[in-house]
């Protein structure tokens, strides 16, 4: 397909017998950390033959249990009584 009109490469996976897009480099070049599930009307700049490959109409749901950690943060010594 293409991305922006420019050839362009990423992916159609299946999690739980639903179809999704992923495009791992483009969350690599953002700093995504957790990667992330898309639709097919979520994949604005992208253009494919939808006839060849699987319609992916659903929206991931968000599962908490894959956000990124938080980073732990350090006390100011200052602040022990």
């Amino acid at each position: 397909g293409t991305r922006e009109d420019a050839p362009y490469c990423w992916n159609i996976v299946a999690v739980d017998g639903k179809y999704y897009h992923i495009d791992l480099m483009q969350q690599w070049q953002t700093g995504q950390i957790t990667p992330q599930l898309y639709s097919d009307a979520q994949m604005t700049g992208y253009a494919w033959d939808a006839a060849a490959y699987p319609v992916c109409d659903t929206q991931p749901e968000p599962d908490a249990s894959q956000a990124p950690e938080s980073e732990p943060t350090e006390s100011d010594p200052s602040d022990n009584d």
